[in-house]
């Protein structure tokens, strides 16, 4: 799965930054495109049930439809800002000023941000934030909206988690969370703070 980028900035000398952008998301789909398929040897079929090492149909249908449930899981990450520097040797792109990343129902607000992308599979791996960050997105188990500060963020892409440091602070729906670290699991929305001090609401659930 790629990762698209959506960049607003001024053209005056930036042009050949946002070129190198976008040879990284070019370079990723002509990887895919030029990939050779595999292909196996004939076999004689076999029944499923008879070999404990095949799974049977109905097993591999499950398989697949999970796989495709964990693929369209993984939105595509956008970001803009106002300027950026990309460093294609570094496999990473700094974004500074009214910077906005988002995935999804995930949105990040902040001064600047650095974008760090795997250098095999191009997607975007991890992404560091800092100055006034701002952080929302709908929490999946209360179905409430969450929205987090903090002075410095890191977003985990793989692990799909948020690490919220300085003056960290996080509502979901009425209640809030105050800590000098917080952890936010967004699949699962699974909270951890270190040194916690928190205030919910009568009625409310933790």
């Amino acid at each position: 799965m790629g990762t698209v980028f959506a960049v607003s900035c001024a053209p005056v000398g930036l042009a050949d930054l946002v070129e190198e952008v976008e040879d990284l998301d070019r370079l990723q789909r002509t990887e895919q495109q030029t990939m050779p398929a595999v292909s196996e040897s004939p076999r004689s079929p076999k029944p499923a049930g008879n070999d404990p090492g095949v799974p049977s149909p109905k097993a591999q249908e499950k398989g697949k439809s999970r796989g495709s449930r964990r693929k369209a899981a993984r939105a595509p990450v956008q970001f803009e800002s106002k300027a950026l520097q990309a460093m294609k040797d570094q496999n990473r792109v700094m974004l500074k000023e009214d910077v906005i990343v988002t995935q999804g129902d995930f949105r990040l607000e902040a001064d600047e941000a650095t974008i760090y992308f795997d250098p095999v599979t191009r997607e975007a791996d991890k992404v560091i934030a800092i100055g006034r960050v701002k952080v929302f997105k709908s929490d999946p188990e209360l179905k409430q909206r969450v929205k987090a500060e903090c002075n410095e963020a890191v977003f985990h892409n793989q692990d799909r988690k948020m690490i919220l440091r300085g003056n960290a602070k996080l509502w979901r729906g009425e209640d809030l969370v105050r800590g000098k670290q917080i952890t936010y699991e967004l699949d699962t929305g699974w909270i951890k703070a270190d040194r916690v001090e928190g205030v919910v609401q009568p009625g409310g659930r933790k």
